[in-house]
């Protein structure tokens, strides 16, 4: 049998959102028609290069993006968002979308002793709850209400849970600890508090999801066997430049001993304090190493891409989407950009790997380019301006809306997918 023949059975082809730029603002319009409430908001912080097209002068209800509907479709949903910092922009875009449309949302840090790490750098796992609104039949939109008469530990109560784990890289230890048991929240060492004794691989353990009431009540309780949907990246923190860096990589060029438990700072009723934590043993990576070629990170990073696929799909049975690099802030006026270039030849290994393995791809590059590259007078930064993230977790939501978020059972094992690309047109 043909490798096709294989893929066309197991239903895998690999395909992209969004596919164009018409495609994707006739579908922000039909967004934003939907519901005078978000139209504002939505607008104000959108492209300007997709914001002409989402002309909110018509509201229907009835559309299958009203608020009211999407919030139905990903009642009792888990997504989990895998990634850096651009991951976690949108994470923190998609939550307070969710927030818009009438959702009331409340995030879970990593705890120690039962009080919750200081979050710094931004860079912890998190958890967010987002309970819904209960609607009279007909109603379209959220009345308002006070979060705190709503009961946080009723696992009854409809809701979207929403996860952030954090990864400095492609970190397979690390990945397939969360992989073992989602609900857990893992946390890296401080960034600033990193060091050659203590690089930033460094990773502790947290209080177990029961601990926490509302963790218990909408985690545990439900007794599920992993999230419904998905989303890995990593891009900027395996890059050349990123990988040779003793900066980022401080004390991973020789992977020193690490102690049973290190002390983090927790913040408790008394103010900041010191909990020793215990420092979960995982394999470490050597990086930092100023002599390694970009042909071998490079390689390095296809490989790993490719187990990181392979170790999430056995860990649960919904759906898995794999989110490209974003562009990035270039610098004005500079005829080089390394980073730039870096992250187009990722994006070419991303598109390669996730045809071998038969995975959805969210195209967050090609929304940068629909509006134009994000520059700035500062040297090249991996981050984008705050709209663009935001168009990013409208594709997101776009892309889960549209082809489906329920959990399905899970298909045979795929061979690697030969078949040309497909994208989602909708």
């Amino acid at each position: 049998m043909r490798i096709d023949e294989t893929c066309m059975q197991c239903g895998c082809t690999s395909r992209r959102f969004p596919a164009g730029q018409e495609a994707f603002a006739r579908r922000v319009a039909q967004l934003v028609a939907s519901s005078t409430r978000v139209s504002a908001s939505l607008l104000a912080n959108l492209p300007w290069g997709i914001a002409p097209h989402a002309d909110p002068s018509t509201h229907d209800a009835r559309l299958p993006l009203a608020p009211h509907r999407l919030l139905a479709d990903m009642r009792n949903q888990w997504i989990v968002m895998i990634g850096d910092s651009t991951q976690r922009m949108i994470y923190d875009q998609f939550n307070a979308m969710l927030d818009t449309y009438g959702a009331s949302c409340l995030t879970i840090l990593p705890h120690v002793d039962g009080n919750p790490v200081l979050n710094r750098d931004s860079q912890k796992d998190t958890d967010t709850v987002c309970l819904h609104p209960t609607l009279p039949s007909n109603r379209t939109t959220a009345p308002p209400f006070c979060r705190a008469a709503l009961d946080w530990t009723n696992p009854r109560w409809p809701s979207t849970r929403v996860s952030m784990r954090f990864l400095r890289g492609l970190d397979l230890g690390k990945l397939e600890l969360n992989a073992r048991d989602w609900t857990q929240r893992a946390h890296y060492i401080e960034w600033l508090e990193r060091s050659k004794w203590h690089p930033a691989s460094v990773l502790f353990g947290s209080d177990p999801a029961d601990a926490h009431p509302v963790s218990r009540a909408h985690f545990v309780r439900r007794n599920e066997s992993g999230p419904t949907v998905v989303l890995l990246h990593s891009c900027a923190w395996d890059t050349p430049m990123i990988n040779r860096s003793k900066s980022y990589y401080m004390g991973m060029e020789n992977c020193p001993m690490l102690p049973a438990y290190i002390g983090v700072k927790t913040r408790t009723s008394r103010g900041i304090e010191l909990r020793p934590a215990p420092v979960l043993q995982t394999p470490c990576r050597k990086r930092g190493h100023a002599s390694m070629p970009d042909e071998k990170i490079y390689a390095e990073y296809r490989r790993s891409l490719g187990d990181a696929i392979q170790l999430v799909r056995r860990s649960f049975r919904g759906r898995l989407i794999l989110r490209n690099c974003h562009a990035g802030t270039r610098e004005r006026g500079k005829k080089v950009q390394p980073q730039y270039e870096a992250t187009k030849r990722f994006n070419v290994i991303i598109d390669q790997v996730a045809l071998e393995h038969c995975v959805e791809v969210l195209d967050v590059f090609a929304l940068d380019e629909m509006v134009g590259f994000a520059q700035h007078s500062f040297p090249e930064n991996f981050h984008v301006p705050r709209p663009m993230s935001l168009s990013a977790a409208v594709a997101f939501m776009l892309l889960l809306r549209l082809g489906g978020i329920k959990a399905t059972k899970r298909k045979p094992p795929c061979a690697i997918c030969a078949s040309p690309r497909q994208n989602f047109t909708f």
